[in-house]
């Protein structure tokens, strides 16, 4: 289970399905998703780019499944196509089954597999420039709304090396955390899963990985 790490995939593939300036129609579907929520409503409007920073940022599952409603309306399969991009990256040990990252027997992948995803996607910049945002306030287009969304990595508030990442939390997946970090002028990618604590693990693991090896 990867929780919420889930929604990079979904980002990766509404942001080569959108333009940032469509106009998103918040579903009633979506707007009673449960989990991590960004308090959309109903009809609301807004634009893909916002959209796609209340998903990623607070990491809210009405964002996603919007997303994934608005592709059925316009006769897209949202999941269909994150599995074929991942059949495309022959991920051998990863399915989907919904985009915001609900736990399901099947849907799954593994830290080798999310590393290929986030190696593969880093040009995105788009998408790695929402990850990194603290925080910010997304309106909706008729301006009736206003979202404040805070990021839900914790170490984006300590460490200045972060390049991009995403969290992710379910009682089946645990905390779950991926990070691309420039360590000594290099990129590198982590990927945390099934952790009792995520944030430190994660550093943890960078810590050892700076120890461990030689940089030239």
């Amino acid at each position: 289970s990867i929780a919420s790490l889930t929604k990079l995939m979904t980002a990766w593939v509404v942001s080569e399905n959108t333009q940032p300036g469509d106009t998103i129609t918040v579903s009633r579907n979506a707007a009673a998703a449960e989990g991590e929520h960004g308090k959309l409503v109903s009809d609301e409007q807004m634009s893909a780019k916002d959209l796609l920073s209340v998903m990623l940022i607070p990491s809210s599952n009405d964002a996603a499944v919007a997303f994934q409603d608005y592709f059925r309306s316009s006769g897209k399969n949202l999941i269909t196509l994150m599995n074929e991009k991942a059949e495309v990256l022959e991920l051998r040990n990863t399915h989907f089954t919904n985009p915001a990252g609900f736990d399901g027997a099947d849907h799954y992948s593994s830290s080798f597999d999310l590393a290929k995803i986030i190696s593969a996607m880093r040009e995105k910049k788009d998408i790695w420039e929402i990850t990194t945002t603290r925080e910010i306030t997304a309106q909706s287009l008729d301006g009736g709304r206003a979202h404040h969304l805070i990021n839900t990595n914790d170490l984006l508030m300590i460490r200045d090396d972060i390049l991009g990442g995403k969290t992710g939390f379910t009682p089946q997946a645990k905390g779950c955390l991926a990070l691309v970090l420039r360590l000594h002028d290099k990129e590198y990618i982590f990927v945390v899963l099934g952790s009792e604590n995520r944030f430190d693990d994660m550093q943890n693991l960078v810590e050892w990985v700076s120890k461990a090896f030689i940089f030239e």
